[in-house]
This record gives C-alpha cells, structure tokens and sequence, in this order.
C-alpha cells in the first residue's frame, strides 16, 4: 500500500475476505495490462509511484470515459471494492462512477457516485452480485461526466465472508466455557464509541496453565473451511500478542489451528487466520466445524505457548466464514390433530379450507390442513386460523417451518397477523417436490406482500397458495391447485386468553305490541319471521353471529376481532315496510370504549330487482358497559345512491358495522330485540286480552296455561330461540307436557285476540 494522506470510508466494517481478484490493482508494473478502456494510462507520479491516470476534456456520458478489468464474481455473494483516488488542485472536486457490473451485454452493474478531492483517499463500497451468472463480470470506472483529472490506484475487490458470529444472539452458540485458567463472558464492546455491540471476553492469567483459552459452540452456522480454508476474526486488546485460533467438531474433518499477531493495542484488528497452514500439531482444516477455540498465549514464532504465561485481556468479535446453516428444530406449534388448539379456520376470495387425513397412502402425517384454490374467485384468495394455545415467536428467531404437500409444483406465501404491535408480515417460498411432503422455511426477516419484517408474537396464520415465483405479486390468472399443510414450527409463546367480557343483565323488555305492527327478526316479546343468515361468508371482513344468552335471556353475539368489522343478517323474504316507522335494537359493548369506535346500521334490498338500495344510519358515540335502546326512524336511513330516504318496499338484509382505530383488537357485541314497528303499542284494554296465567312455575311435568280470553295458538321456544313446540289451542286453557324438555328457561308465546305475548317459565 503507497502513501495515504486522507482516509474515508464511505462504506466499512470489519470485514472477512480472501484473496484480491484485481491483477495489477496498484499498476506497479509499469503498464496497465490487464486494464482496458480509453482511461486505461498508467504514469509514474515520481520514485516509481504508479498511478493510472486519465484526463477528461470534455464532459459527456459517464461512460464516455473508462477504466475496467474483468474478473470472476458469483451471483449472491457480497465483494468489498477498495480503490485510491484523487483529483488534481486545478479541478479541485468532481465526481466518477465506480463499481462491479457485466463486461458484456445487458451490461447490468452496481455503481456508486464518488466524489474526489485534490487530496488522495480511500474508498471502500459493499457490493451484492445480484445480476445472476450469465454475463462475465468487471471492476470498473466510469469518468466521462465530468472534466478534470482523476487519479486511481490500489484497486481490490475482495469477496467478504459471510458472518458467522458476533455474540448479539445468545441462541446462535451454546457451551461458552473457559478452561486451565481463563475465564469468558459476553460483554459491551470495550472501546468507547464503536458499534460493535456484545463481543466475547476472555481473562488469561495470572496462573493456570499455558495452554489456557476459551471457547464456544455455534448452534446456527458451521465454519466451512473445504474450499475456502480461512476465517476472519475481529480481536481488542491493550496489548500487543499472538493468538491460536483452533476449530473442532468438524465430523470427521481433522481438527486444525492456525496462529496470528495483533499488532495494533487499543483498536480492533482484523486477523485472518488460514487453516490451510496448521499449527500446534494439527491438520489443515477440511469441513465444516462447529466449535471455535482462542488460546490468547501463543508464541510469536507460531511454535507453541509463551511460559512463564502472559496475563492479558483480549475481545474478540465478528467471526467471518464460508458459512454451513445448521438445521435447527423449531418447537411444533400446529400439527391440526387437535381441534381446540385452533380456531377461526377459514378460506376467502374463492378457496376452501378444511381438515383431513394425510392425503399420502402410507403417510403418517394425520390430520393435516387442505386447501383448494380456483377456478374463480380473487387472485390472492387463501386459507387461515388462529392458534388458540401457541402463538408463532417472530422476535429474535424471524423463521416458520411448514411441511407442503401438492401434486405439482408452486409458491407458497405464508403471512401472520394479530401480533400485538408486532407489524403484519409475509414471505414467500418455493414447493418444488410434486408429490412429496417437503418443508418449507419461511424467513420473516425478508417480508414481502408490502408487509414489514415481523417482530412480535403471532396468533393468525395465513397461506395464500396462488404466489409468483418472482415473489412480487399473486399470479393472473390464478392458478386451479390443492395443496396440504402441517408440522408448523416457530419459537413459541403462550396464547393468554383474552377476556370475553359480558353483560350480567338481559336487554330490557321491549313493549306489547300488535303482531302486525311488528316485523322481528330476533325477540322473544315477539313472534320472529325467518332469518335465512345469521352472519354469513362476505369475504375476509365479515364476522359470524352466534346463540349467547345472557341470564336464560335469548341474546346474539358478535366476535370483531382482526379486521372482522361487519355481521350481516339475511331476512328469509322480502319485507315491504313502506307502512313501519323505525328500526329498534339493543346492543351491549364493554367499557371502556376502543380508540375511535363507532357502529353504524345498514339495511339493504341486496339482489332485489331495480338492483341494491342501501341506506346506513352512523349512530351516536356508542355508549359502553350497558343495554343501549335503538330506537331509529327508518326515515333517517338515507340511501348512499340517492339523497332521497330509502325506498323500504324490498328490505332484505341488515348489517351492523363496527370501526374502531385498532383492528387488532377484539371487539365484542350483544344485541337483542332486531325489529321493525309502527311506534305503536297496545292500550291497557289490549294489554289485559293478552294476559295468561302460567302454573306451576316452575314446572316438572305438566306446565297449565289459562287466560281470560280464547287463546288461538301457543309456540314454546328455548334460551337459543328454537322452536320446541307449536300447539293450536281455541279455548280458555290448555295444558303442555314438559317432562321431556331440558332444564333451563323457555318462554311461551300466546297468540289472544290477535294479540301475541309472551311469558317466560323455568322447566326443572
């Protein structure tokens, strides 16, 4: 290396590299074979200081003007490119591009913009071969765009070895020990204003034995010393001395050491050390080890342990090698042979979803989760549940193993929501074993779909099996496939079940009405139409609806939870309610109220023949921790198409909408008393026709019904609103058996004059 009067590093780490694969990079020779381009000079600065040396009159395309020399570079990996450079004081400042690229046609490349000085310094970049293999390779300079002088020299590229380790994951190693003296630990880098984070400590001396060291065990990636048979270390220490670096754990690989001299007290040094020179009667190094050794009292001459010992601290850091994945067993956190260990299992946009058997004659996969996908819906339709006990630890350790089973061929992507603040992300990756079971790892870390990287504790898994290839969208057309997944595998952490909170009282009891002033779709005051839907499959967003009493009392729940904002309810007809006044419900939602929750209402004449006419009613800022009484003037409901009310000849559906600013959180609501009237309630004349006298009550067997009046007709329905018995009647009383009714809470409907009410018993 010549002379350097300014040092900057644009881009630097302490880096592992092999050999330059630059000839001639510091044009000592005197010529500049093997350079090429029209910038190709070489000139004698003075005292046999070669320097190439070209001089732009004229600015025009960067290219214009260039210096290259071909080398062989592999797709994939990551070179340092290190270059001297200067202007002259006349120019003062410009600018060059330099960089890695094809020598040949697309003639695709890696530049960064340089900026020179009069004064010499030093460039270092990082760059990642991702063109592929196709094309030849180059280092090059592109000078054309300016004018002045530029001056090159001490050109490298260098391949930089991947990291193997640098003590910032204490699940990458295990079995850290000291041994004959020392002692070892992790700790803060010692050097103030570094970046390197924990490195490893080792204490030698003042007694022990000589050959006292330390040492660890990697647990993610071997050092694979076959071809490339050297490993970069970074080392500290206040003082100059010679260090032992040994590998062992190579299967049947012989153990090799190899020794180096840190020479630079108070900084990091980075040490090559080359197995291919053993010492300390070793061999050279031929596998891929798993356990590293330092002894710190390794003689300068390289033939063995300084005695007496010298006591001395020392850091070491940022181990490089070529570089072997151990394989690494996740804890299984869904294999689908338990029911309950899941929920929430659906499809959507156009797929299916269900649990089977192993579809593989002889496989003894069990149960496994299938999806089929096609011919029609969304091109990103897919699969999905929530984990119910384990939830997918996407903190420290970023990857997911699933085992895929398909009769061809295809990508695969895997995403996970519901992480707490942890962010949505997604990974895609490759089947390629048609007819086999295969796992597959997926690599959170590298998120794609527009996802982040995931940094949380998962509860919902999402498979989406219609991926491109190139990982940058979902196939069009969609691709017809069935496809089985089991074995998901990830860090682990518990699913604390989230409280369900509930109200403790039923919704209040809605007034006596005429039967035909009232269209129910859910009370037990009222005889209920036909509801063909009760939250059915709209798409992803879409909530069920479900039976919860509440006290015996008949109550609908709804679970909003991960982007489910909306339940629907289909009527089983068209309902003509152009001569009713209001909508009516009660709803309950916990206290205290989610950040920017609001509910909202809309009917709808989905399907109806002019075509959908919906109108929606925003409510006021819900109230939380008790029964609220909806009471709507169905005038209020505009349509969203006309600014006229809404036409109320043909409603078919209602859907309940609930916002609120954070999705992820789970949002429950109980309603009761869905609807419709004329505002319009019985006189006291009415209200006593309707009245029936029910005995015993509680009752065992027979349960007698009496009332002033003819009762025409009686219906028994149970706490989940069912309908157990129908009786016509036409007299004055009547007698049901109930002996063979469950215990619990009924309510007895009796339709007198006209007039239906209803009256509730216990059957014990």
């Amino acid at each position: 290396m010549k002379k350097i009067t300014l040092l900057i590093i644009v881009l630097i780490s302490c880096l592992g590299f092999s050999q330059n694969l630059v000839t001639n990079g510091d044009f000592q020779t005197g010529v500049a074979t093997p350079w090429t381009g029209n910038a190709a000079n070489v000139v004698d600065l003075g005292a046999s200081n070669f320097v190439n040396q070209a001089n732009i009159t004229a600015a025009g395309n960067p290219w214009d003007v260039n210096l290259s020399q071909n080398i062989n570079l592999v797709s994939g990996k990551t070179y340092k490119l290190t270059f001297d450079a200067f202007t002259d004081s006349a120019t003062g400042t410009r600018t060059i591009l330099s960089g890695l690229g094809q020598n040949n046609a697309p003639y695709n490349s890696s530049t960064s913009t340089t900026t020179l000085t009069s004064n010499l310094q030093t460039f270092t970049y990082l760059i990642t071969i991702t063109y592929g293999d196709a094309v030849g390779d180059r280092v090059l300079f592109d000078m054309g765009a300016g004018t002045g002088y530029v001056f090159i020299d001490n050109v490298s590229v260098v391949e930089v070895l991947p990291l193997i380790q640098d003590f910032e994951t204490p699940v990458t190693y295990s079995n850290l020990a000291a041994f004959s003296g020392t002692s070892v630990s992790v700790v803060a880098d010692p050097v103030t204003g570094t970046s390197n984070g924990q490195v490893l400590k080792g204490i030698q001396g003042p007694g022990g034995d000589i050959w006292q060291g330390v040492e660890f065990v990697q647990t993610a990636k071997k050092a694979k010393l076959t071809t490339n048979k050297t490993m970069t270390v970074d080392v500290y220490c206040s003082q100059a001395f010679n260090i032992l670096a040994k590998v062992e754990q190579g299967g049947t690989a012989p153990i090799s050491a190899t020794g180096q001299a840190y020479t630079t007290p108070g900084q990091w040094q980075t040490l090559t050390f080359n197995f291919a020179v053993p010492m300390d009667n070793t061999s050279v190094a031929n596998g891929e080890y798993q356990k590293i050794i330092f002894f710190g009292n390794w003689k300068s001459t390289n033939d063995g342990f300084n005695n007496p010992l010298v006591p001395l601290t020392f850091y070491i850091n940022n181990i490089r090698a070529e570089e072997t994945i151990i394989p690494v067993t996740l804890p299984l956190i869904q294999n689908f042979e338990t029911p309950n260990t899941y929920t929430s299992l659906a499809s959507f946009s156009g797929s299916t979803a269900t649990v089977v058997s192993d579809p593989v004659t002889g496989g003894t996969n069990g149960l496994v989760l299938k999806g089929v996908q096609g011919p029609g819906g969304d091109i990103w339709q897919g699969i999905e549940f929530v984990q119910t006990e384990k939830k997918a630890k996407l903190t420290t350790n970023k990857t997911m193993t699933v085992d895929v089973y398909c009769s061809q061929a295809f990508n695969l992507l895997a995403k996970v929501e519901q992480g707490g603040t942890g962010p949505n992300s997604a990974n895609g990756q490759a089947y390629t074993t048609p007819g086999q079971w295969q796992t597959l790892t997926f690599n959170f870390a590298v998120p794609m779909d527009n996802t982040a990287t995931a940094n949380g504790e998962y509860q919902k898994i999402i498979f989406f099996g219609n991926w491109k290839s190139t990982n940058d969208g979902f196939n069009s057309p969609l691709v017809p496939l069935t496809f089985y997944l089991d074995n998901v595998r990830a860090e682990e952490a518990p699913v604390v079940p989230v409280t369900d909170p509930a109200p403790m009282t039923p919704a209040p009891t809605p007034p006596a009405r005429l039967a035909a002033d009232v269209v129910s779709a859910f009370s037990d005051a009222y005889t209920n139409e036909v509801v063909s839907a009760w939250g059915p499959d709209w798409g992803p967003f879409s909530s069920t609806i479900v039976d919860n009493p509440i006290a015996t009392n008949p109550t609908k729940k709804i679970s909003m939870i991960s982007g489910k904002t909306f339940a629907g309810i289909v009527l089983g007809s068209y309902y003509d309610l152009t001569q009713f006044t209001h909508f009516h419900m009660d709803y309950w939602i916990p206290s205290p109220l989610l950040t920017g929750q609001t509910i909202s209402i809309k009917l709808s004449n989905h399907a109806a023949q002019n075509g959908e006419t919906s109108g929606i009613q925003t409510l006021p800022v819900p109230q939380g921790g008790q029964w609220v009484s909806l009471d709507i003037p169905l005038a209020d409901f505009v349509a969203a198409s006309n600014p006229a009310n809404l036409a109320r000849n043909s409603i078919k559906e209602i859907v309940i909408t609930a916002a609120r600013a954070d999705n992820q959180q789970p949002l429950y609501m109980y309603f009761d008393n869905l609807y419709f009237h004329k505002n319009t309630t019985l006189s006291n004349e009415e209200f006593q026709l309707s009245q029936v006298k029910l005995y015993p009550n509680p009752a065992s067997n027979m349960l007698n019904i009496q009332s002033a009046n003819t009762i025409q007709s009686i219906v028994v329905y149970n706490v989940l609103g069912q309908e157990v018995l129908n009786k016509e009647v036409n007299s004055l009383s009547t007698g049901i058996d109930v002996s063979s009714f469950s215990n619990g809470m009924y309510v007895v409907k009796t339709l007198i004059g006209g007039v239906t009410s209803s009256t509730k018993f216990i059957k014990e």
